[in-house]
Formats: structure tokens, sequence, C-alpha cells
């Protein structure tokens, strides 16, 4: 499960100039990629591909909220790219996903600036 927290403005029409918000939405994600990588047990890698995300919970400034309420998309699209680097048992790794589908589903904000998910993820571990 990864917690996305994100500054944000609520889609308001009548105030597109609102005070900003934090929208945090809790998903599970499921990506997909060819990976490419250097022989040997340390080696280098990276990859390219696509991802699937659900986001099954919203909060609005630390309260939850109902997503349909806000027109928040249930399933998001993107593309994904990773770099990372394996040197004996440890690994780090860099993802960086950029979303296809805007943050909101409603048509009605087709004119406005629909805003798109952007993450930038950093992992390090240990294999046993």
């Amino acid at each position: 499960i990864y917690d996305n927290r994100k500054a944000l403005r609520p889609l308001d029409l009548t105030n597109p100039y609102g005070t900003p918000a934090t929208l945090g939405l809790k998903s599970v994600t499921v990506p997909a990629e060819l990976m490419l990588k250097t022989k040997g047990k340390s080696h280098l890698y990276i990859g390219f591909g696509g991802y699937y995300s659900w986001n099954f919970e919203g909060s609005l400034d630390g309260e939850a909220v109902d997503m349909a309420t806000l027109d928040l998309r249930e399933h998001e699209w993107g593309w994904q790219w990773s770099l990372g680097a394996r040197i004996s048992s440890f690994y780090i790794e860099l993802t960086n996903r950029t979303a296809l589908s805007p943050v909101y589903y409603n048509p009605v904000y087709a004119d406005s600036a629909m805003p798109y998910n952007r993450t930038s993820l950093c992992a390090m571990g240990i294999y046993f």
C-alpha cells in the first residue's frame, strides 16, 4: 500500500485560486517494466514500462473524504522508469512515475488546468 500525498487546490470553478490543500490518496500500485541490467552479482539496472494504481481512500488536509464527492479517479494508469544498483546484498532504486490520467475525472472540468500525478520514489533495502 502506497500513501501518496500531494499539495494542490481542490477543483472549484467558482474560486480557482482558492487555498491550497493537501490531498492524500492511498493506493495499491502494480508496475510492469522491461529491465536491462549489467551482469554479475553486483549490477546496475534501468527499467521502463507502465503502472496501474487503484486509489481506494482519499483525504483532504488529513480528513477522510468520499472520493466520489471530490470527483477523484479511482483508477490511474501511467508510465514509469527506474534506475537502480545492487551491490552484494544491498540495493538502491529511484523510480519516477507520470500519470496519463488526471487526478479528477469529471468532464465539467475539462477546460481547467487538470493536475496529473507525478511521483518520485527512492527505495533502499537488503536481499536475504
